[in-house]
Parts: C-alpha cells; structure tokens; sequence
C-alpha cells in the first residue's frame, strides 16, 4: 500500500525530536473512475478510433505508461489492445526513425 510520509518536529526540555509518521494514501492499482469510465457517453474502445487512441500515444506510436493516462487497469489493456489491432491493421503511419538500424534484429526474424 502506497502511504505519504509526514514529519513531526517536537521540541521537548531544550532537545528537537523530528519523526516521521506515515500517512495512508490511495494507490494507483486502486483507482476506481478513469477519464473513459465517468464520460457521460459510454466509450468502448475499438481499434478503429483512431483519434481516440492517438489522444494515448506518443510521436514514436507507443501506449503512454498508465501512469501518465490517469486510465484505470482494465481501460489500459484494452487501450494497449486496440493499439496494436491498428497497428496490424495499417491504420496507423510507420513511425519508426528512417535511419533506424535493424541489421541486429535479423538474428531473431528467422
């Protein structure tokens, strides 16, 4: 379980007493409202909506961690699903860097 931490100073007969208690928080893991799980307009993702899922992406065409989307778990894998399904579908551009070397690659496309 995920806690902050706060620090007490005490002065007692001439002598500083600093402790630290902790203080429960909530978890990420137990986040129960995401920003496609509140929307008024229920959103079930699929791989078609593009402009939803670039809305996730980064500029290389990779998920954003879940830390960054404020998405709860289930939303995030299907996010990451749906991704991959365009990807595979050629609905999204090849944005790999041209001069990208894959010559070590070769070893494991047998």
């Amino acid at each position: 379980m995920y806690s902050d931490i706060s620090v007490i100073e005490k002065v007692e007969n001439g002598t500083t007493v600093v402790a630290m208690e902790e203080v429960p928080g909530a978890s990420p893991s137990t986040m129960l409202h995401c920003a496609l799980c509140t929307c008024n307009i229920p959103v079930k993702l699929s791989y078609s909506d593009v402009l939803i899922l670039e809305q996730f992406m980064r500029e290389d065409g990779t998920v954003l961690p879940r830390e960054l989307t404020g998405l709860c778990k289930g939303q995030q894998l299907r996010l990451e699903r749906c991704v991959m399904q365009a990807h595979w579908a050629g609905l999204f551009p090849d944005r790999t860097i041209p001069d990208f070397d894959r010559s070590g690659y070769k070893r494991f496309s047998r």
